[in-house]
């Protein structure tokens, strides 16, 4: 049986191992942070989230959105079959009317193209359930034009734990997890090996046994030092939770667009059954201050008053904040990479899956599928069945 090294714990990394589980493979995940931890170069925890794609038209990116919508729907409706399910074994997700304004149609990057300037001409607006164009009243006099459809919202930290105990839980059993720091010191050559090392240490005391037959980098963010890949670079994002469940998602473009520029946008995303919504955000290309920006939280708080005021019921009527998060989204300058490099004299195979910018979650079941049929190239060449 190959057995496959996942390296990085986020969406990505997750996703990929789940899916190489269910095709028949052993895995081993090695990373410095799992499900539980909180760092800020630990992108997936602070993601918003939301279905919502960044993808360009003919983009592979664009089908492995659509791969993720569908098996998160296949999943979400699967859960309300189950109303006596524990909340704690739940995926994170929720379904609901998802309202998308933009201030400027003829200047967004993803509307200028279109006929019309028409978000209805969005490649993606075919495939989404109850899509329809908005019009005035707009919540904000300042935007222009918008689209109403059902889409996804879901919590990032109850999502990637429910992600690792799927991996945890799947019968094969054929899965060992390892909390390590590779060194990147010696670029990715040293950083596979030293995996290696640890993998062939822990197999006496593990059930699995074996060298690696390929190595997954899901490394996000870590891939610049790790690979090192300079292209990559962190795009701060600034959220706020805040108390109670806003009725609806709600996304406000009021300047920019796309993963490569500053974007001004506002957002309310509720989080199912935890009477909280996380409100947003900041889209700031290169930067990796941690630190929180007081003045963007008041901006926030503000956009959050306009989209969503079920919210106001604080003090004075105000939003009542729980946590101001920050983190970095990991970014690429030339989009993802997902693709085979053979590494060092001994011939170790990598398959790279990293650069997904602020589309982890919505690339992530598209994409881990890819990564596994690369992996199943290499296992075949090798001449390991399963």
């Amino acid at each position: 049986m190959p057995h496959i090294v996942v390296i990085g714990a986020g969406v990505i990394g997750l996703q990929t191992a789940l899916f190489l589980l269910e095709a028949g493979h052993k895995v081993t995940i090695i990373a410095e942070h799992f499900p539980g931890d909180l760092d800020a170069l630990y992108t997936s925890p602070w993601a918003g989230g939301q279905w919502r794609s960044h993808a360009s038209p003919g983009q592979k990116q664009c089908d492995w959105d659509l791969q993720t919508f569908k098996y998160w729907t296949e999943i979400y409706e699967d859960e309300l079959k189950r109303p006596d399910m524990p909340f704690e074994e739940k995926s994170g997700l929720g379904r609901y009317t998802s309202n998308f304004y933009w201030n400027n149609p003829s200047t967004s990057t993803e509307l200028s193209h279109l006929p019309s300037h028409s978000p209805l001409s969005l490649w993606w607006t075919p495939h989404l359930p109850d899509i329809h164009l908005l019009t005035a009243p707009f919540p904000d006099p300042a935007i222009k034009t918008g689209i109403s459809s059902t889409s996804f919202s879901f919590n990032p930290q109850k999502h990637i734990t429910w992600l690792l105990r799927r991996i945890q839980q799947h019968p094969a059993t054929a899965i060992q997890t390892l909390p390590l720091k590779l060194p990147v010191s010696d670029g990715l050559k040293g950083a596979i090996a030293a995996a290696r090392s640890a993998v062939l240490d822990s197999t006496s005391t593990s059930s699995i046994s074996g060298a690696p037959t390929a190595y997954i980098n899901a490394t996000g963010l870590g891939a610049r030092f790790l690979v090192p890949d300079p292209a990559v670079h962190p795009i701060r994002g600034q959220t706020l939770l805040v108390r109670g469940e806003a009725r609806g998602i709600y996304t406000h473009v009021m300047a920019g667009a796309g993963e490569g520029a500053d974007e001004r946008i506002a957002y309310v995303l509720p989080r199912n059954g935890t009477g909280t919504s996380l409100i947003g955000g900041s889209k700031q290309v290169g930067v990796w201050e941690t630190g929180v920006d007081e003045g963007l939280s008041e901006e926030i708080l503000g956009w959050a008053r306009t989209l969503a005021p079920e919210l106001c019921g604080g003090r004075d009527g105000g939003l009542e904040v729980l946590k101001v998060q920050v983190g970095l989204r990991p970014g690429r300058k030339g989009g993802v990479r997902v693709e085979r490099e053979v590494v060092g004299g001994d011939g170790e195979v990598v398959v790279h899956a990293y650069g997904n910018g602020g589309a982890g979650f919505q690339n992530s079941v598209g994409c881990a599928r890819e990564v596994v049929k690369l992996v199943g190239e290499v296992v075949a060449e090798k001449g390991e069945g399963v």
